[in-house]
């Protein structure tokens, strides 16, 4: 797959007009209703093409703030908005299920007055933007310090029971090394919490979809809890097959999300289930228990959403062809870390198109702030793609054969890929070449 989609880079789709991506999501027609239709978009294998953003839930304290940074991304460009809306065991919307995010009030439970989904989804269908309600799955709390007492009363009191354990059988504490104390993702009162958190928004809230972030174990060395090993065991008793550990653990997963897919979308048709997943495929299988194939293959997730973090263009490669390799590549959006690759927009627009000349379903971008910051030398300040775009078509990315390559032609730096990462490729150089006038 990946010597397909860079074989197309060579056969000249690298010098075309815009592509899909530098098209301008739409807003509503007149008189649309909100919540109708939302985009309008070209598509990539009969599936609409997703220019996506992370809101964090550090970005917005009141309504006013939601309203100008859905306008914000309305105008550069986004097509799908994933706005977070549990961080750790908490809601940035009304629930009973658990208590106000301690970011909108600086207090833990503390009723802020508004809801800030409710708001988010009103502005985003008002500008033609998909809005994906982004939930962190398993973490439960963070810092130094326990939460304080609430109403409802927070996971990490309830239900302390929850909480992973290391294969010592330790409890993880606050102040780990992974940030967050996480959740057992084997006991099924932590599933069923979950699916309960899901089903709570998709019956409330005309959301496009719901994200699913942290949905894996911290590491191998967890969940050796009493429940999950006690479930371990007992299976691997019954079956008399030897099962490994972290696979059984992302079995469980899967057949959480199995669950919650079936259920959620009774509630609501045409919901958009997706999923960040580390960024390299055998780390994220490995260790992590996530198991993006099983997700796809049954059905679960519409797409995955693997954390691509780098500035570098051969690791780059090497995380899309990792996932390529397995999966449709329109299953697959790359997700793009701006906060990487400060002040180089150059990369991040070498980075867009090869998600696109990949095939894959589009890229998903980390975050607003690091948008901003990126593109401050551009004067109009408008459209993201279009300024992107001007980018690629002065220093875009082309592959020709090393034989073919004359100095006077251009003046060009070769880009950070290996060309042993591309099968029958190795004769072949990957460059940034500067278009002169």
């Amino acid at each position: 797959m990946m010597a397909h989609w860079l074989a197309v880079a060579a056969c000249g789709v690298v010098l075309s007009s815009a592509p899909a991506y530098a098209q301008t999501a739409p807003g509503p027609a007149a008189g649309e209703p909100v919540g109708g239709p939302v985009v309008q978009s070209s598509g990539v294998g009969g599936e609409e093409i997703v220019r996506g953003l992370w809101v964090t839930r550090w970005e917005y304290h009141n309504p006013a703030e939601v309203t100008a940074l859905l306008s914000r991304a309305a105008a550069l460009g986004i097509t799908d908005v994933f706005f977070q809306v549990r961080g750790r065991g908490d809601a940035f919307y009304r629930s009973n299920l658990e208590p106000w995010g301690e970011e909108l009030t600086g207090r833990l439970g503390g009723d802020p007055g508004w809801d800030p989904l409710e708001v988010a989804i009103r502005e985003a269908h008002a500008r033609g933007l998909r809005l994906h309600a982004w939930i962190n799955t398993f973490p439960m709390w963070s810092g130094l310090t326990p939460p304080p007492p609430t109403r409802p009363e927070h996971i990490y009191h309830r239900h302390p029971e929850w909480i992973v354990a290391n294969r010592a059988g330790i409890t993880q504490r606050l102040g780990n090394e992974f940030g967050y104390v996480s959740a057992s993702p084997a006991n099924p009162h932590v599933q069923a919490h979950v699916q309960s958190v899901v089903l709570d928004i998709v019956g409330r809230y005309a959301v496009d979809g719901v994200h699913f972030d942290y949905i894996r174990l911290p590491g191998r060395d967890y969940s050796y809890d009493a429940v999950s090993r006690g479930r371990f065991l007992r299976e691997s008793m019954a079956t008399n097959v030897n099962i490994n550990y972290v696979k059984w653990q992302a079995d469980e997963i899967t057949r959480m999300l199995e669950r919650i897919s079936w259920s959620a979308r009774a509630r609501r048709s045409g919901l958009i289930l997706t999923a960040t997943i580390i960024g390299h495929y055998y780390q994220a299988v490995g260790i992590y228990a996530q198991d993006p194939v099983a997700w796809i293959e049954s059905g679960a997730l519409d797409y995955i959403i693997p954390m691509m973090y780098t500035p570098s263009g051969a690791e780059f490669v090497k995380m899309i062809e990792g996932y390529s390799d397995v999966l449709p590549p329109e299953k697959i959006a790359a997700g793009i870390n701006l906060g990487e690759m400060p002040n180089d927009p150059y990369t991040v627009a070498a980075q867009v198109h090869m998600s696109f000349l990949a095939g894959m379903r589009g890229h998903v971008l980390f975050s607003l702030e690091d948008v901003d910051r990126l593109i401050w030398r551009n004067p109009r300040r408008g459209d993201l793609y279009t300024y992107l775009e001007g980018l690629r078509r002065t220093r875009f990315v082309a592959m020709r054969p090393a034989s073919q390559l004359q100095e006077e032609e251009a003046q060009a730096a070769v880009l950070e890929v290996d060309p042993r990462l591309i099968p029958g490729l190795a004769n072949a150089a990957i460059l940034f070449i500067f278009v002169l006038p």
